[in-house]
């Protein structure tokens, strides 16, 4: 081999590892960090665009869910005047006595505790209904035998009262 291509072919090699410490190949491709090329930051980007394209589609789903209507609000109204609610409870919407001895219920859909103890859900909700002794024995709200279908209604009520 004569100087000259000597020479070429120890050019070639230094551009070659100048490439290589800048993060290409030899051919001028650029590698990902771990020596592999683009291939594999195309795949990694694909992967975490599936990835929040099912997040989203899992936090649509949970959206749907919430807007589903508990029970029927105008049932449960009728059941609160079944059931003698107004008797202790100031209750929006509500004719009849407005008794005194439970707190007020307008805006009980805004409050974010139900009973003092409980974070004010609808599932909360209907357990208290059903059941306010087993959640704290020393409050005053009787268990009044309320079903769990009378529950969801009653439920659906007190979460339009906002």
């Amino acid at each position: 081999m004569n100087q000259r291509a000597e020479g070429r072919a120890q050019s070639a090699d230094a551009r070659t590892r100048s490439a290589e410490g800048r993060g290409r190949s030899a051919d001028g491709r650029v590698r990902s960090a771990d020596g592999r090329g683009r291939s594999t930051d195309l795949r990694q980007l694909l992967l975490r665009s599936a990835l929040c394209a099912l997040l989203s589609l899992l936090a649509a789903c949970k959206a749907h869910e919430q807007a589903q209507p508990i029970g029927d609000a105008a049932h449960g109204k009728q059941l609160i005047d079944k059931y003698g609610c107004a008797a202790c409870h100031v209750i929006p919407q509500i004719e009849g006595p407005k008794g005194m001895v439970g707190p007020p219920l307008e805006h009980i859909a805004s409050r974010q505790i139900i009973g003092g103890k409980l974070t004010n859900t609808p599932q909360n909700m209907m357990a208290w209904l059903q059941n306010p002794q087993m959640i704290d024995p020393n409050n005053s709200m009787p268990n009044l035998g309320v079903t769990p279908a009378d529950a969801r209604d009653i439920t659906a009520f007190l979460e339009s009262l906002k």
